[in-house]
């Protein structure tokens, strides 16, 4: 697994920067990082990983929050 990163950050200090936002923002209780998460959407299979175009949507995943409603991590 490689080191934390967000997509498009120049550099640890502004992947810092980011992540503390969106900690702050989201009001997160456990702010863990993920990497990659495989999941169940309308019976089927999917993984996310940052970095990486989503399964679902195309769209690049940036980050992997743990929910605060029932712990389950979800691509952001």
């Amino acid at each position: 697994m490689p080191p934390f990163f967000i997509p498009a950050a120049e550099g640890q200090e502004q992947t810092d920067q980011v992540y503390a936002a969106v900690v702050a923002f989201n009001a997160l209780v456990d702010p863990s990082r993920f990497y990659s998460i495989s999941y169940s959407h309308n019976g089927k299979r999917e993984v996310a990983t940052v970095g990486e175009p989503h399964a679902i949507n195309g769209e690049t995943v940036l980050l992997i929050l743990k929910e605060r409603r029932d712990g389950a991590p979800h691509p952001v």
